[in-house]
């Protein structure tokens, strides 16, 4: 009896996480259900998550807190920690992208990349991470033909394992569906001496099960 209670516990907590899995496959089934997920998941109008960030470069790094929120165009990604400022306000929509610093000063500029690096030091590439913390490749366009983008490594449910693209190594862990979509847990990516941890304790999507109470 008390392996039977084992057994159905475990069974449960697989159902609502999908850990970290290593084995990768290479077939059409797998291909389709990532590029029916990708399309699913491009469909939402608003997204974000909550969790913590860390980057760690050739001389230094640090981590903090990160909210992350999109709406259409429009995406304001919030920090606060020990990372160059410490705190500040990055925003971004189709004209280009602000920066608002703990002392409330602004700086624009037209490159979302460009500005954080030169603000804060933060040597990342916005829009690509951006999809790879929902656990998207940056290319787009193959997705209604069931192809996906090469250097993608999907498991048998196509979902992201790893991925190199535009010079980066990204990772992928600890997938949940608690929302009602696969999202990733855990995201690492890393480019020579850079090294960059997405931990999130919390998303929220408008595809989201509980906006349909």
């Amino acid at each position: 009896m008390k392996n039977l209670l084992v057994l159905m516990l475990a069974g449960a907590l697989l159902a609502g996480c999908a850990g970290r899995v290593t084995e990768s496959v290479d077939d059409a089934a797998a291909r389709a259900a990532y590029a029916d997920r990708a399309m699913a998941i491009e469909s939402w109008r608003e997204w974000g998550f909550t969790g913590r960030l860390g980057i760690r470069g050739a001389e230094d790094g640090g981590s903090g807190r990160i909210d992350w929120s999109v709406a259409g165009d429009h995406a304001v990604l919030q920090f606060r920690g020990a990372l160059g400022q410490g705190a500040w306000r990055l925003e971004t929509d189709a004209i280009g992208a602000t920066l608002t610093r703990a002392d409330g000063s602004v700086v624009r500029a037209a490159d979302a990349d460009a500005l954080a690096f030169a603000e804060v030091g933060w040597r990342v590439p916005v829009e690509a991470l951006a999809r790879w913390v929902r656990g998207l490749a940056s290319a787009t366009t193959q997705s209604a033909t069931k192809r996906i983008p090469p250097g993608l490594s999907l498991d048998a449910r196509g979902l992201p394992l790893s991925l190199e693209q535009g010079g980066w190594q990204v990772t992928f862990e600890r997938y949940d569906n608690e929302t009602g979509a696969w999202l990733p847990g855990r995201v690492q990516a890393e480019q020579g001496e850079t090294r960059v941890r997405l931990v999130i304790s919390q998303w929220r999507h408008d595809g989201d099960k509980a906006g349909d109470n």
